[in-house]
């Protein structure tokens, strides 16, 4: 069974939503800061101007859209009939919900770990710099940051990876870079400066590749 709480201003669960529904089916917005909670059989209309989080015991996945997902789920009012869903998980959890959906798991094991410390250090790095204002850290899509599909992709190599690398991410000057990544450069990658405005620094200049040759989006 879940437990389902009404989260504070500074988004920390407090008390439980009362009464329960039995089997969690479906969680909605109605309209602003109110929510409704179906369940196998019954349902409960709330209000929670903070929102409410949604979690289950033993370690056990929670499944959104099909989707699952460790840690707990977040459901935070963002206007009239509308809600921004985040999953909150630690970040060698969610180090392993990217690696998945980023690189194919079958791909060599340094590979593999190469890209985990990436993931990572790029996650840092976006942590750090989090407008105050926003209730959440990173977006699930590649277009805004990583591809995050949750416990998707997991299995025992990918964990093994993790495990590897716990912990460790790039740093230049004492700072966490901006580890940005793509799949294909076309044999030479450009400085950080010339499409994403970061500062030119040595690690972000840009080089010769000659290693994504075989890519389908190779050209």
């Amino acid at each position: 069974p879940c437990t389902i709480r009404f989260l504070d201003r500074a988004g920390r669960p407090g008390s439980v939503v009362e009464p329960r529904p039995a089997l969690l089916r479906r969680v909605s917005a109605t309209e602003n800061g109110r929510f409704r909670i179906e369940g196998s059989g019954n349902a409960v209309e709330v209000a929670a101007p903070n929102g409410i989080e949604i979690s289950v015991s033993g370690g056990k996945l929670i499944r959104v859209d099909e989707v699952p997902y460790r840690g707990t789920i977040r459901f935070l009012p963002e206007g009239a009939g509308r809600m921004d869903v985040v999953n909150a998980v630690n970040i060698e959890s969610y180090v392993a919900g990217v690696l998945g959906g980023e690189m194919p798991l079958g791909f060599p094991t340094e590979s593999l770990r190469a890209m985990a410390v990436a993931i990572r250090t790029y996650a840092l790095f976006r942590l750090i710099e989090r407008p105050a204002t926003r209730r959440y850290d990173l977006f699930a899509s590649p277009a805004k940051d990583q591809n995050y599909e949750g416990a998707s992709h997991e299995n025992e190599r990918a964990r093994r990876v993790i495990l590897d690398t716990e912990g460790l991410v790039l740093i230049y000057n004492e700072k966490v870079l901006p580890a940005y990544y793509h799949s294909t450069c076309g044999d030479r990658t450009v400085g950080a400066d010339v499409g994403l405005g970061e500062p030119l620094i040595p690690p972000l200049a840009g080089g010769p590749c000659g290693y994504c040759g075989r890519s389908p989006k190779y050209r």
